[in-house]
């Protein structure tokens, strides 16, 4: 049978009630014994007393006891007052009974052992006695006054005694069953209302808690005693499950949304413990290589799945970071697929780590990357192809601007022979048709050439320190002429104060700035042309500004965007009426970037438009000397008005197998004092070599029986440091690096320029017109 807190508190309480009587009524029972008895024997002593006095007062007198009727008498009235006296009497110390209140008793021996004993002693005493199934208290007396020998002797039933205690034990039991029953029902009544109802309260919440599982559910008490902090420690407990419930449901979510994202994802995710042996997998790795994760977990090692081929050393790698405890990404490893393929993955990785510091495993994630992989091998092959067929465009285009340039070089350098001579004013004007036409061609090759190397991404820039006055003054002096020639105003302009030189490339920021002047002249019947040259700073660096201002025919704004588009033009009719291949301003944007600068455009439809080209200057604007524009142009035109024609001493041997270069290059020489030797290819020119000595040498490249490089790497083999300048019709820069590296000294592009060609002339024979002598 099962009790609850009511009962079981009713329980121990009654049982308690029930034991304290009990304790109560042995106690009280032993205590009445003592203090009662104590008090009869006292009463009984004084009996005694009393009669022993008389038995002296007899004695005394000679009158022998038990022949006195007073005293027996007295003895009788001592009993009649003293309920509680069972008998008296006066004996001899060896037992003989003088008196006795039982008459029958006078004269015969107390059989009694303790009596007996006691009366031997002859001392005032007290013993217990046995008489007829009965037990007597005894108080003994002797009597010493002049009678030694006789003692009184004084009995009392025990039963007397019993009988009174018990009367006394019903009254105290009495007594303390009802102080003790309203000293339970108060307690209880308290027990209830302070622990009982309390825990009731308790009980009940628990049981609500329970049910509805609302932790919000709290045990209301306002005791601050163990009752009261044991509601409070409940209701803490509650909150801090709740909070933990909430993390448990919020771990929950987070372990299904991991779960669900690793499941879902198409990245392998797992563990491996500090051997590499697989302590968990996602189940994707089955469409990555096949193996279930119950076919790795616990029974293969990481290394296991890599290509044997590579095992060893994707191993190594791989337990290095182990042994450094390091994460690594993105490391990319051939694995093998159940089924033999290979597969390639990229992984991903984090140590993981004990309380201690010490490494556990490694948790991480692959991502399968064949595809990309073959992706970037077709894409290496496709590079490859697209190279080798850029390689054969470059072919191309070379050999395509040699044959070109080859013929170019005899048009232009005759026609610029034939300006010199005394023409009549219309076969002035056929030759000067002739020489626009031949440059017209020439800056169509440059154009697609220069297009080409940018296409290919081998197009360089070499930034040198370079002198702003010579840039401006060498622009308006060439392309002066053209617009003076349409009758438009051109005019080079500084704005506000310039540095005197900066850091670029002059040869392509002047071939930028000729394509502006050259295209905003092609575009402009009537107004002016002018190049406005300013400074301007943003964050802190220094820009110069070539702005190119016309009043042309301008652009759409629609058709902004395609004017820098190769081979495109604003629209088809421009391209009728004006010409051009749209490559300029296409190569001039590029070559803006390539100076780490911009190409910008504003234009106006039929009033106009701006190409502005922003460069950084490359110095500091404080260590920068200023540029004098006029101090520029006095020191030029000085220097111009002190170029005289010069004159030249020397033998050249020039190697040529065309027929119209080899008169050409020989009209050049001979106008300035030189005496050419000519040959047709490079063999003919190793044996002039050795067999005549020269002050310089003019090597064609392109030669039949042996090519211009093979002739200099020769010649320079054979010892001979005759100097040694290429003439080709090749001019791509790589082209002039590899006429260095053969052994020449310098290299002319045909058309040969007549200024380039007097500067060769001046750095080789104009200072130093000995013979060189071959060297042992």
């Amino acid at each position: 049978m099962k009790f609850g807190l009511r009962e079981k508190i009713i329980i121990i309480t009654v049982s308690t009630f029930l034991l304290a009587i009990g304790v109560n009524t042995l106690v009280m029972s032993q205590m009445f014994r003592t203090e009662y008895s104590s008090a009869l024997q006292s009463k009984m002593h004084v009996i005694a007393n009393t009669l022993k006095s008389q038995v002296e007062d007899l004695l005394k007198l000679g009158i022998s006891i038990d022949n006195v009727e007073g005293f027996e008498a007295q003895c009788q009235e001592i009993l009649l007052k003293n309920k509680d006296v069972s008998y008296v009497m006066v004996t001899r110390l060896n037992g003989e009974i003088l008196f006795h209140n039982d008459t029958t008793r006078h004269n015969t021996m107390i059989n009694n052992q303790e009596i007996l004993k006691v009366l031997k002693q002859g001392q005032p005493t007290t013993c217990l006695s046995e008489s007829g199934g009965q037990t007597y208290y005894n108080t003994v007396i002797p009597v010493e006054k002049d009678q030694p020998g006789i003692a009184v002797t004084v009995g009392f039933s025990a039963r007397l005694i019993d009988e009174k205690i018990e009367y006394l034990c019903y009254n105290s039991f009495l007594v303390s069953f009802i102080s003790l029953g309203i000293t339970t029902l108060l307690l209880l009544s308290s027990l209830s209302v302070s622990v009982i109802k309390p825990l009731t309260n308790l009980l009940t919440t628990i049981q609500k808690i329970r049910d509805s599982s609302d932790l919000d559910q709290r045990v209301v008490s306002t005791s601050k005693d163990e009752i009261g902090l044991l509601a409070s420690s409940f209701n803490q407990m509650t909150e801090d499950l709740k909070k933990t419930t909430v993390s448990v449901e919020t771990l929950q979510q987070e372990q299904k949304r991991f779960k669900d994202v690793v499941e879902n994802t198409e990245e392998w995710i797992w563990e491996v413990d500090v051997n590499g042996l697989y302590t968990y997998s996602s189940p994707i790795i089955e469409g990555i290589l096949g193996y279930t994760p119950n076919e790795i977990v616990g029974k293969k090692h990481f290394y296991d799945l890599f290509c044997p081929q590579k095992q060893a050393e994707l191993k190594k790698a791989a337990f290095e970071a182990f042994s450094k405890k390091q994460a690594f990404r993105n490391f990319v490893n051939l694995n093998i697929h159940k089924n033999g393929q290979q597969v390639w993955v990229s992984t991903s990785a984090i140590p993981i780590l004990g309380s201690e510091g010490n490494l556990i495993g490694y948790r991480g994630a692959d991502v399968n990357i064949t595809e990309r992989v073959k992706a970037e091998e077709a894409l290496k092959q496709a590079k490859k192809y697209a190279e080798a067929a850029n390689s054969s465009k470059s072919l191309f285009l070379a050999n395509m601007s040699h044959e070109i340039r080859t013929p170019m070089n005899a048009i232009v350098g005759f026609s610029d022979i034939l300006k010199e001579e005394e023409l009549t004013e219309e076969q002035t004007k056929y030759v000067d048709v002739i020489s626009g036409s031949a440059n017209a061609l020439l800056q169509l090759i440059n154009d697609i050439l220069d297009f080409s190397k940018i296409e290919a991404g081998k197009l360089e820039t070499e930034i040198i320190e370079c002198n702003v006055g010579e840039i401006l003054e060498h622009l308006d002096s060439m392309l002066r002429p053209n617009a003076i020639n349409k009758h438009i105003d051109f005019g080079v302009f500084q704005c506000g104060q310039l540095p005197k030189s900066i850091n670029s490339d002059p040869v392509r920021l002047r071939q930028c700035l000729i394509n502006l002047v050259n295209n905003a002249i092609k575009f402009t019947e009537q107004g002016h042309v002018y190049l406005n040259v300013s400074v301007e700073e943003d964050d802190q660096k220094q820009y110069v500004r070539f702005d190119v201002e016309d009043t042309g025919i301008g652009i759409e704004p629609e058709k902004l965007e395609k004017i820098f588009n190769a081979f495109s033009q604003a629209d088809g009719s421009t391209t009728r009426k004006y010409g051009g291949t749209g490559l300029g301003l296409a190569i001039t944007k590029q070559l803006a970037e390539l100076l780490d600068g911009k190409l910008l455009v504003n234009s106006t439809p039929g009033k106009g438009s701006t190409f502005s080209i922003i460069i950084p200057t490359g110095t500091d604007k404080n260590d920068t000397e200023g540029y004098d524009k006029y101090q520029y142009v006095n020191d030029y035109n000085k220097a111009e008005n002190d170029n005289s024609k010069p004159v030249y001493h020397g033998k050249v041997l020039v190697a040529e197998d065309n027929i119209s270069n080899q008169t050409l290059v020989k009209l050049l020489l001979k106008k300035v004092g030189l005496e050419p030797v000519l040959v047709e290819d490079g063999q003919e020119a190793v044996k002039k070599v050795q067999s005549e000595q020269f002050d310089l040498i003019l090597m064609d490249i392109q030669m039949p029986v042996m090519t211009g490089h093979e002739a200099t790497k020769l010649i320079r083999k054979n010892g001979y440091m005759t100097p040694i300048v290429a003439l080709t019709a090749n001019a791509m820069k790589e082209d002039e690096a590899k006429c260095m590296e053969a052994g020449c000294d310098g290299y002319l592009s045909k058309p040969i320029n007549r200024d380039k060609l007097y500067e060769v002339l001046n750095k080789y024979l104009v200072k130093d017109t000995h013979k060189h002598e071959k060297t042992s």
